[in-house]
């Protein structure tokens, strides 16, 4: 990137919406994720103290706070933490700092979840590292996977892969294999490895699919899921230190 990673995400968190965007696809995706990585959150019941690093807009501290003492979101770009909602039953604890240099004692925070951030990092292997240091009894990490649509797109056409990338500042995509092998380095169990198929947005969008059309992704997403088992375009790691 040519301007900093802080006045990058300064700029995107003025106004980017994912979650709550107008585009069908593009909601779609993000929201099969959060429904994936929520069910593996709230296995675990109560949390004492839960940080997101790279929360964004704050969608899992919402998610996350009937179900926690104490939730810490932590971003690099201050417009992004402006935008987090206040939530009900608690406040969170709003942190502007860098996921490379997490601001945090030792095995302090119980969970950590990091949920579509390394890519973003020109060290991702420094984020996994302080993700571990800080995390007390575990923690997640979700990242787009190099998987069979990406590898088939980039067969296709590697300078349209590449400026998909660019356009929403990804710089770093990992294998789940290649994930797997950099989390192992922090010394932690991997308790749960997986991935995700879903559509890319662009698909959807660029061919101007009717929303009606998503009910036969999901059957087709399923079908294929069990064909190319970690080979979908959302991976998923959960680690644990027990």
């Amino acid at each position: 990137m040519l301007r900093s990673l802080r006045e990058y995400y300064e700029e995107e968190g003025k106004s980017m919406k994912r979650y709550d965007t107008s585009s069908f696809w593009e909601a779609r995706y993000h929201r099969k994720r959060r429904k994936n990585i929520n069910t593996i959150l709230r296995s675990h019941g109560h949390i004492h103290i839960f940080l997101d690093v790279g929360c964004g807009t704050g969608e899992y501290l919402t998610d996350m706070s009937k179900f926690c003492d104490e939730i810490i979101g932590l971003d690099i770009s201050f417009n992004y933490l402006k935008r987090v909602k206040n939530l009900r039953n608690k406040k969170p604890l709003l942190v502007q700092a860098d996921a490379q240099a997490l601001p945090f004692k030792d095995k302090c925070v119980d969970y950590i979840l990091c949920s579509e951030t390394i890519e973003h990092l020109p060290n991702p292997d420094v984020a996994i590292r302080e993700i571990s240091r800080v995390a007390r009894e575990g923690f997640l990490i979700s990242t787009p996977n190099f998987g069979f649509l990406r590898a088939l797109m980039t067969k296709i056409s590697k300078s349209f892969v590449r400026e998909l990338d660019k356009n929403v500042g990804h710089i770093n995509i990992l294998s789940l294999h290649q994930l797997h092998e950099k989390i192992l380095k922090t010394n932690c169990k991997i308790k749960l490895e997986k991935t995700i198929h879903v559509i890319p947005p662009i698909v959807g969008e660029k061919l101007h699919l009717p929303k009606w059309m998503s009910y036969f992704f999901d059957i087709f997403e399923l079908f294929i899921a069990k064909l190319f088992l970690k080979t979908g375009n959302i991976a998923i790691v959960e680690c644990t230190f027990s």
